[in-house]
């Protein structure tokens, strides 16, 4: 608290008021991620230029609704003028909806979201809410959705990233062959591994342990190749398979992955 206190005093000292409103929202966001909205909001309302303002209030509605506080979430985000910034304001309040098991709310607030990357993040968690409901039919809809709007993104990193987190998703819910299609769109190495350890890891929990191999060996980052390579050696270990897990085990390299092997 002290020191909050003071990099806000002297960032009221701070006499260009771009400078200042720059400091302020920086402050703003550090606060709001340590969980203390209000004196995050008390400070972002002392940004009078709107080129300042909609950051810091997005990590202020993202942060309100992340605690349950919804509705005072909902009442930031709609104030916020720029429409990237609104959309990953909103994007935050439906995965604290659908987290909620409000679906029907969730869905009315990711058709607010003009962004493609927070509409695609914004449907994944409402095809997450209705697979953990049960209901799989509507949500491959959203799945769909997502993928689509996912789809449309126009940075690369972006859209690479959009597809693994979806991969991730579809993955953990046993739809693996969707997951496996979605990751194969990913082309940078960079953002493979992490979507494919995961796929991994589901077909050897399934049983499908060569298929697990398969993906396993061709993992490029060390560590990611090492977490699948454990989930594969506890599913033939479960399988009494001693020998093939030993062999598996060894290579493993690293030493957290190690030893969960």
């Amino acid at each position: 608290t002290k020191y909050f206190t003071e990099a806000i005093a002297y960032a009221e000292k701070i006499t260009d008021d771009d400078f200042r409103f720059m400091s302020f929202g920086n402050i703003a966001v550090v606060l709001a991620r340590a969980g203390r909205v209000d004196e995050s909001t008390t400070l972002a309302e002392k940004i009078t230029d709107d080129d300042f303002r909609p950051y810091p209030f997005s990590l202020i509605a993202q942060a309100l609704a992340q605690t349950g506080k919804i509705d005072e979430a909902i009442t930031i985000a709609e104030k916020i003028t720029d429409d990237d910034y609104r959309s990953f304001a909103f994007a935050a309040i439906v995965q604290a909806l659908a987290q909620a098991g409000k679906i029907d709310e969730a869905i009315a607030y990711a058709e607010k979201i003009t962004d493609d990357d927070s509409k695609s993040s914004a449907f994944i968690a409402i095809a997450q809410a209705l697979t953990r409901a049960g209901k799989t039919d509507e949500a491959t809809k959203y799945f769909t959705e997502a993928i689509a709007y996912a789809e449309k993104i126009t940075d690369d990193d972006f859209r690479f990233m959009s597809f693994g987190n979806i991969a991730v998703v579809l993955a953990r819910a046993g739809r693996v062959d969707e997951s496996t299609t979605l990751a194969e769109k990913i082309t940078d190495d960079d953002f493979r591994p992490y979507p494919f350890s995961l796929i991994a890891q589901a077909l050897a929990q399934t049983g499908k342990i060569d298929e697990a191999i398969t993906i396993a060996e061709k993992i490029t980052d060390d560590d990611y190749r090492s977490f699948a390579f454990a989930a594969i050696v506890q599913a033939l270990a479960q399988a009494g398979k001693i020998d093939e897990a030993i062999a598996y085990a060894e290579k493993i390299t690293d030493d957290d992955s190690k030893s969960s092997a």
